[in-house]
Formats: structure tokens, C-alpha cells, sequence
């Protein structure tokens, strides 16, 4: 009996720090023309292993006119349920930014750039809300 309460009391201190995978998955941000065709979109790709997060992104402007994306580009960890991360530009920005990506709700985050990539120019959206892919299926 002490040998199951002790395996119990185990279980309830180590499953808080065990850290929920909310942020896995592609989050996407559509907008659509008068003729219900996608016009601008933006969109990351995450994979959440614990408190790490590793993803990319990509991001087609101005009726197609501008194109962020890049492999690997994001990095960062999770901390109460809050990522900050650092953001690789795929257009001529050198530097990274830094952003931060909130679980607002029911297959929402709220992806805030803290720092733009610099020297050179990005598309990263500044503030945005992005929606969760449910037709998305991670590798």
C-alpha cells in the first residue's frame, strides 16, 4: 500500500512539469479577395518536443508580389505556456528576430514580433492571429 501511495505522489509532482504539446502543428493566417480566391496567407509549421520548439514558415504578400518562407527557420522554448522564439527572415534580413507565440484558445495562437529580423528586408507579420490546420498531418 505505502508502495503504490509513493508511485502516486510521484505521478502527481513529475505530470505538471511534463510539458503540454499544444504548439505542434501548422498555424495559418488566409485572406481571402472578393472572389473567395486566397490572396495573402502566412503561415508557421511547429514541432514542440517538450519546452523546444523548431519550425519554418512561409508567407505570400501583396497578391504574390512578396514571398517570406525559409526551412528551419524558427527555434525556441516554451515557458508557461508561451513561446518565445527566434524568427530567420527568407528574404535578405542577416539577423533573426524574436517573437512570441501565445495559445489564445480553442486552435488559436497569437504570434507577436518582439524584434524584426534586421539588415535587410522581411515580411514577417508584426501581430497576427493564426489558426490552427486541422487538415495538416505532422511528419
Amino acid at each position: 500500500m505505502n508502495k503504490i501511495l509513493l508511485l502516486l505522489s510521484c505521478l502527481f509532482i513529475v505530470s505538471p512539469a511534463i510539458a503540454q504539446d499544444i504548439f505542434s502543428g501548422r498555424w495559418n493566417m488566409l485572406y481571402y479577395n472578393s472572389n473567395n480566391n486566397i490572396q495573402d496567407y502566412f503561415d508557421i509549421t511547429l514541432t514542440q518536443d517538450s519546452t523546444k520548439l523548431t519550425g519554418s514558415h512561409d508567407g505570400v504578400f501583396f497578391r504574390g508580389n512578396r514571398i517570406e518562407s525559409r526551412d528551419n527557420s524558427i527555434k525556441g522554448e516554451i515557458k508557461n505556456g508561451v513561446a518565445i522564439i527566434t524568427i530567420k527572415s527568407g528574404r535578405t534580413a542577416t539577423k533573426a528576430g524574436t517573437a512570441k507565440i501565445e495559445y489564445i484558445g480553442k486552435d488559436s495562437v497569437l504570434f507577436t514580433l518582439i524584434k524584426e529580423p534586421s539588415d535587410g528586408e522581411h515580411m514577417i507579420p508584426k501581430n497576427i492571429i493564426l489558426t490552427r490546420d486541422k487538415s495538416y498531418k505532422q511528419k
